[in-house]
């Protein structure tokens, strides 16, 4: 709904001019070793960071792989926690009124399914891998998590006639202010289950050297929806059904320095709460001038007409603008920066990665919108593309991308978010070490407030160290840190909270084909003065067999 397919990417208005600007949840990935229910290959921190530097190469790694490569799997992974509810309680009796700890044996079977390949017809990238977890004596929290990244794009007649296909699935932190996923055992009452699969046939069709013309519609459908309770600023689970149809006009080299795109977009929604009859109507020019090889001037202008239902009640109908600047210091190196006017915010907008040397990358990113949670996951799944691993990144720059985010918490209201994302990432010899920080801001608009309809306002930030040390061709050695804060207020909000993760892991690659590994994993969430904390303790024994 907020964004204008493009060139098999996405356009998202004057802010992201000639840039591709992922949503709230945009943020660098990176998880401890063991992680339950991913969606990606057992790879490791160095994996990852390789495909991510991979992604944004402007050279194509040479082909060692058949043009399609099939690998299915099984994980199973035997896990003890000291706190299965996450509550605040003693072992033996509650606490200040909270409830008693409960420690139990978790089983994780996760079975998996990857699919990588290309033909003259259908280009496709699928990871698939339900979890299947069993608490051995914790009553109701038995479940099966959905996870999925994939995309494909199918060719009906080249250079012309295209269909993209983008499916998404993955259990994420409710209430917020949690781990990431692998850290600690999250439950039910605290999980949400998100999906969004979407289809957009579009021609393509080119004009000689004056330019490429482009039209087509997509259909999307997107849920999120709480395994126990409701989600903040709805009730039961957030949906949302769009459909979509576009048009755009990108000139070619016949124009020399100028990079000129015409786009047009309409789209209505039918969903729960503030996306039930909710539509976006947006027509723009995007205007670039190539100064040097290393510097273009942007500009854009435009206008768009848009509205949420009930209960927010929000209608937009304004002029919108940017200018900035894209540099490209190097052929591995992107950086946008702009100021506009988009969705009645007037704001700045950044997208950055920069390649210091074959072994350094940097990531920042920027943005301040007003949208859904749901809108925001089908902003970032538009704007972005699968690396090798089958990790999100983004189509433009290739930062690695964090589509859900269980410190931040899921809602279902509108809000106006301001996210920001900085990530350094290096690799040597026989070390991978990845720095980031993120920041992100929601506050209600339209006609919810904080204390009404179960809007929460949120400021939270976090900082957090990943590092893997080969000890062997065979074997490594993982650490992990994360600190944060979050604030919240609100009907539904919570206390301000302080969180503290930290693991360490063992893996080894007994073959090929099977590896195991070992983690233990501290979480520690503090609240404010007067509430109770929680902590957890989390060991996890796994084993991965590929066939």
């Amino acid at each position: 709904m907020n964004s204008i397919r493009y060139g098999r990417v996405a356009w998202v208005g004057p802010l992201a001019a000639f840039a591709c600007v992922a949503g709230v949840h945009a943020q660098t990935a990176f998880a401890p070793a063991g992680v339950a229910g991913s969606a990606v290959q057992d790879s490791g921190l160095r994996g990852q960071i390789e495909a991510a530097f991979a992604a944004a190469s402007t050279v194509p790694p040479p082909s060692t792989t058949p043009n399609w490569l099939v690998t299915p799997a099984i994980s199973v992974q035997q896990e003890w926690t000291d706190n299965a509810l996450q509550s605040a309680g003693s072992a033996n009796a509650s606490t200040s009124g909270s409830a008693a700890k409960q420690a139990s044996f978790v089983t994780v079977v996760i079975p998996s399914l990857g699919i990588v390949g290309s033909s003259s017809r259908l280009t496709a990238n699928l990871q698939y891998s339900p979890s299947l977890t069993y608490y051995s004596s914790v009553q109701g929290e038995n479940q099966i998590g959905q996870n999925l990244n994939a995309t494909a794009l199918v060719t009906f007649i080249p250079d012309e006639l295209f269909l993209d296909l983008r499916g998404f699935a993955a259990v994420q932190s409710l209430n917020g202010a949690s781990g990431p996923p692998g850290s600690q055992s999250l439950s039910r009452q605290n999980e949400v289950q998100s999906y969004s699969f979407s289809a957009s046939p579009y021609l393509d069709h080119r004009f000689g050297g004056w330019g490429t013309a482009q039209v087509g519609a997509e259909f999307s459908e997107t849920s999120q929806g709480a395994l126990s309770g409701t989600l903040p600023g709805d009730q039961g689970s957030q949906t949302d059904s769009t459909r979509q149809v576009f048009g755009s006009f990108a000139s070619g080299e016949n124009f020399g320095r100028l990079l000129s795109n015409v786009n047009v977009s309409a789209s209505e929604s039918s969903g729960t709460g503030a996306l039930q009859g909710a539509y976006r109507d947006v027509a723009s020019y995007q205007a670039g001038y190539a100064i040097t090889h290393e510097i273009t001037a942007l500009a854009s202008a435009g206008w768009e007409d848009f509205a949420y239902g009930a209960p927010d009640n929000l209608h937009v109908s304004d002029a919108t603008w940017s200018v900035g600047a894209k540099l490209t210091p190097n052929a591995d190196s992107s950086v946008t920066v702009l100021y506009g006017h988009q969705g009645g915010v007037t704001a700045a907008s950044l997208d950055a990665s920069y390649a210091l040397s074959a072994r350094t990358r940097f990531y920042a990113s920027y943005s301040d919108s007003v949208s859904t949670d749901t809108e925001q996951l089908q902003t970032a799944l538009a704007n972005a593309k699968l690396d090798p691993l089958g990790n999100p990144v983004n189509a433009e720059t290739g930062a690695p991308l964090l589509l859900t985010d269980n410190f931040f918490g899921v809602s279902g209201a509108v809000y106006r978010v301001k996210v920001a994302s900085l990530t350094a990432s290096w690799l040597y010899e026989r070390e991978a070490v990845q720095l980031t920080v993120n920041y992100q801001q929601q506050i209600p608009v339209g006609a919810v407030s904080a204390g009404t309809a179960g809007a929460v306002s949120s400021d939270g930030t976090y900082g957090s160290v990943a590092w893997q040390h080969d000890l062997a061709p065979n074997m490594s050695s993982s650490l992990f840190a994360q600190y944060g804060k979050l604030s919240q207020s609100g009907s539904n909000g919570s206390p301000d909270t302080t969180l503290l993760v930290a693991s360490a892991s063992l893996s080894y690659q007994f073959s090929e084909s099977l590896s195991g590994s070992l983690v233990y994993s501290y979480t520690s969430d503090s609240g404010a003065a007067g509430t109770a904390n929680t902590s957890s303790n989390l060991i996890v024994l796994g084993l991965r067999k590929s066939f």
